[in-house]
């Protein structure tokens, strides 16, 4: 007994079998993001430009999910520029904090990070506390610090977290030691599925 696997829109295709018995199909991969971004729920939230005329640890993002969804925090990404006074093997300091306590100054003076949407085609906005810091903000908690070379000008690093509701991350940024004059900015990229 034979079964065919037809079309259900009634088109009358039918599946091709190869030679090796195994059926002929065509697939299209996307990634997770490109496929919400489609939907206009991907978003880019920025600390615009920093200017760092010390060696002070700064709060640059807070995000705090507010929506219903889980928002999956996918990379940030740090833009250095050439600290001025310091030596070019002298590392910058990066870290990430997970559910900060809702202090610091960062929180308190409450100035809203910009923010996009990754189709550009869509006014969604997300259901986020999202804001920016100034040299020398400060953020409640603390983490280990990954460190950035100088010379690198661009560091990307892949975060990969989920944020239910009402749980959220920082970002902070450290120059180096001998830092007299410099300017980062800091993004962050994230979804809901």
């Amino acid at each position: 007994m034979s079964t065919t696997i037809q079309d259900g829109t009634g088109s009358k295709r039918k599946v091709a079998v190869n030679s090796k018995n195994k059926l002929e199909t065509v697939a299209i991969i996307s990634s997770e993001e490109i496929d919400v971004t489609r939907s206009g729920e991907t978003y880019t939230v920025s600390s615009g430009t920093v200017s760092f005329t010390g060696s002070a640890e700064t709060a640059m993002l807070y995000l705090k999910n507010d929506d219903d969804r889980d928002m999956t925090i996918d990379r940030a990404v740090v833009f250095i520029g050439s600290a001025s006074g310091s030596l070019p093997h002298e590392d910058w300091t990066l870290k990430i904090i997970r559910n900060p306590p809702a202090t610091g100054t960062i929180i308190t003076n409450a100035v809203a990070s910009g923010v996009s949407n990754g189709n550009h085609g869509s006014n969604n906005l997300p259901d986020a506390t999202y804001y920016k810091g100034v040299q020398g903000d400060t953020l409640g908690g603390n983490a280990a610090g990954f460190p950035i070379q100088q010379q690198s000008n661009r560091y990307i690093y892949p975060i990969q977290k989920i944020l239910p509701k009402g749980t959220s991350i920082g970002l902070k940024l450290t120059p180096p030691a001998s830092n007299a004059d410099t300017k980062a900015v800091a993004v962050m990229h994230f979804y809901y599925i």
